[in-house]
């Protein structure tokens, strides 16, 4: 079976041989022939697999930690700033959207720990000293391309 995104996987499909008196059919499915189902062993022993982990004692561990480090920021990622997926291809340009993200991500965290401190004052430097660099950088950029232009 191929999938959208391209992954082929392997599904044996199985079918019981009589079903028709079995007095459990009813529970067991409700469509006319013989019950059919589908198992992708490799899904299965993954699963397994991953389950183990997940049990054991560094798992445990693991799954205790990970409540409390990463998984709040990345909630807030998702669901408070609506980024969903990379805006650019290739691993470079990804590592620099992510890293752009971060920064994003800092500032407005530093810009809530400032505000509940009562230091608003230095937000607003901090926004006028970065509006003030981006008007220079787009001032320079403007006479470089009037130069190249001429």
């Amino acid at each position: 079976v191929k999938t959208a995104s391209g992954y082929v996987s392997e599904n044996a499909r199985y079918r019981a041989v009589r079903c028709e008196g079995c007095p459990l059919r009813c529970r067991c499915f409700k469509a006319k022939g013989n019950r059919t189902i589908e198992l992708n062993h490799r899904l299965r022993q993954y699963k397994r697999r991953a389950k183990e982990l997940l049990c054991s004692e560094k798992g445990l561990k693991h799954r205790g930690q990970r409540c409390i480090e990463p998984e709040a920021v990345f909630g807030q990622i998702k669901n408070n700033m609506n980024y969903k997926r990379f805006r650019h291809f290739g691993k470079d340009k990804v590592f620099m959207d992510f890293a752009f993200l971060a920064i994003a991500f800092n500032i407005k965290k530093m810009c809530a720990k400032l505000t509940k401190e009562g230091m608003d004052w230095l937000i607003r430097l901090f926004y006028k000293l970065t509006t003030a660099v981006f008007r220079c950088w787009e001032h320079i950029n403007q006479r470089n391309l009037q130069k190249i232009a001429a």
